[in-house]
């Protein structure tokens, strides 16, 4: 029996992944127990976007990291210490068990606005329980939490870097 997965990157390009390969995203079928992100207006976002972000990891306030805030951050888990695609590395927080896909979304800083977007990752990105549609930019405000597969992450934002 063949055990290779289909996962689509964009809506052009596919990659097969072995589901017995040590790198591939345990799939858990979480899109369908959320409903769409609504949407969120301009008068609902920051004047100005921060200069860094707080992601603090599970439901307590211990564990977290600072993040500088660039145009374009990757988030997901590095298949080696030399991969440079992922610049936010959430593997020493079980992410491959939580099912987060090695490349699964992305931060994007544009003028006034920080802004995620989930990369067609196998089990989707949440912002406070609402599920994204994949390869569309969702407004970030501070407090929000983003959820990728399992691993929950609330956001802070940060004026200025400690």
């Amino acid at each position: 029996m063949d055990n290779t997965k289909i996962h689509r990157i964009t809506g052009k390009s596919e990659y097969k992944v072995s589901s017995d390969s040590p790198n591939a995203t345990q799939e858990f079928h979480l899109k369908e127990r959320h409903s769409d992100m609504p949407p969120r207006y301009v008068g609902d976002a920051e004047e100005t976007i921060p200069a860094a972000l707080r992601f603090y990891v599970g439901d307590d306030k211990i564990n977290y990291f600072d993040v500088m805030v660039n145009n374009d951050l990757v988030i997901g888990r590095k298949k080696a210490s030399d991969d440079r695609q992922v610049d936010i590395d959430l593997t020493q927080y079980k992410a491959q068990e939580l099912g987060v896909s090695r490349h699964h979304a992305i931060i994007q800083a544009h003028r006034d606005r920080i802004a995620i977007k989930d990369f067609n990752s196998s089990n989707g990105t949440f912002i406070n329980d609402y599920v994204l549609k994949p390869m569309f930019s969702y407004r970030l405000q501070d407090g929000d939490i983003v959820q990728l597969g399992k691993l929950k992450l609330t956001v802070e934002f940060l004026p200025d870097p400690e």
